[in-house]
């Protein structure tokens, strides 16, 4: 592999597109480069054209409209993890993000670089996943949403045509009533490879200390982040104490097994199945005190 390559930095939207039309299938779409460039010095991929989208600044906002946050694809890890209306509404993310490898790379690797590299250790896919976020791709067949749901494809891998970038990840802003937590479990710290992650969006009904709705995603059991969806339903409508958080955790638990049960990490199974529900409930613990 001789890592020869075209190498191209359109300033739009609008360029990249006609770039990535006129190249072949042999094309890889640079963002923060934190993964891509990896690769590339190891050789394990050989591109034709390499396609570096760090100059199209329309790809870079974090903003608010009619309640719906909206992020630009080329938004940095950094970024989002400072932004005081992330933090303020939608803690979930911005701890994910903090998450994600070392100061360095937090600078330089982006939000859509991290969702487009379909990566089963994805911190900040796994917090989007539990605040229920849609994604706008753009090409030029024009702009398409797809949830969550429909991102990946039965590899694992994002599902996108050739001309195709990530342009916007957007979800509703979380109100007074809801409080979010991430936590993940590490080799080493923050510059390890996930071994298992939650994230937890829990809508409150403050007159009766109930759980009126509420979203668990973990990330390191499956190809892509996944939803809990009986540990939820567990939850909704129960008084939120000790006993029906255990209950809830237990169903996160049983979620784990099942999943890698399926996967060819079953000697995982023994750690997994405790460790979620560890990092679940210091999770708990923190969000139930606001």
């Amino acid at each position: 592999m001789s890592n020869s390559f075209k190498y191209y930095s359109p300033t739009s939207v609008e360029e990249t597109i006609e770039v990535l039309k006129k190249c072949n299938e042999s094309t890889c779409v640079l963002a923060g480069g934190t993964d891509l460039i990896v690769k590339l010095k190891k050789h394990m991929i050989d591109p034709e054209n390499i396609v570096n989208l760090k100059k199209v600044d329309e790809l870079n906002y974090i903003e608010e409209k009619d309640g719906i946050v909206k992020i630009g694809a080329m938004t940095t890890h950094s970024q989002i993890e400072q932004s005081p209306l992330i933090n303020g509404k939608a803690a979930i993310l911005a701890e994910a993000c903090r998450h994600v490898g070392s100061t360095q790379i937090r600078n330089l690797g982006t939000i859509g670089g991290n969702i487009m590299n379909s990566s089963a250790a994805a911190d900040s896919v796994a917090a989007l996943t539990a605040l229920d976020a849609s994604f706008v791709m753009i090409g030029s067949s024009g702009e398409r949403t797809v949830s969550m749901d429909q991102l990946h494809g039965k590899s694992g891998n994002v599902i996108r045509d050739k001309d195709e970038i990530l342009k916007e990840i957007f979800f509703k802003s979380l109100n007074g009533s809801t409080v979010s937590g991430f936590k993940k479990l590490g080799r080493r710290s923050a510059l390890a490879i996930v071994v298992v992650s939650i994230g937890i969006v829990l809508e409150n009904d403050p007159r009766k200390n109930t759980c009126k709705n509420i979203r668990i995603s973990l990330g390191g059991i499956s190809r892509n982040p996944s939803r809990a969806k009986a540990a939820e339903q567990f939850l909704i409508g129960r008084e939120i104490n000790i006993k029906n958080i255990k209950g809830c955790l237990d169903k996160v638990s049983e979620f784990t097994v099942d999943n890698l049960e399926k996967s060819p990490f079953k000697n995982l199974i023994p750690h997994k199945r405790y460790a979620v529900k560890g990092i679940g409930m210091e999770v708990f613990e923190r969000i139930c005190k606001r």
